[in-house]
């Protein structure tokens, strides 16, 4: 049976890759973190991921709009070794995955 590619436009794939349990997981030598889910401000958040390194690679995704109309600007900051850095748009719901 061929195995399905999960679409990043398709939300409810999304939401089923989602249903992990936020925590840091060891595969392959990878170490990773999925966020639960957060709240855009409109300023900078950190968001914690507990790699003890610098993330290699960080997505942001988007799990719910606001109730109105809004523009989505999501912008990375400087990531640390203890913190995503990134700024959504206020009420813009999203978790975040990094990768080591």
């Amino acid at each position: 049976m061929p195995k399905e590619t999960v679409f990043a436009h398709h939300p409810v794939r999304i939401k089923k890759a989602l249903e992990l349990e936020t925590a840091s997981i060891k595969k392959a030598g990878r170490i990773c973190s999925l966020s639960a889910e957060q709240t855009g401000t409109g300023s900078a958040q950190n968001i914690a991921h507990g790699l003890g390194v610098v993330p290699s690679l960080v997505m942001i995704i988007i799990t719910g709009s606001p109730g109105t109309y809004a523009a989505l600007s999501v912008v990375e900051g400087t990531h640390t070794s203890t913190n995503v850095v990134v700024t959504v748009t206020a009420n813009w719901k999203f978790k975040v995955y990094a990768e080591a």
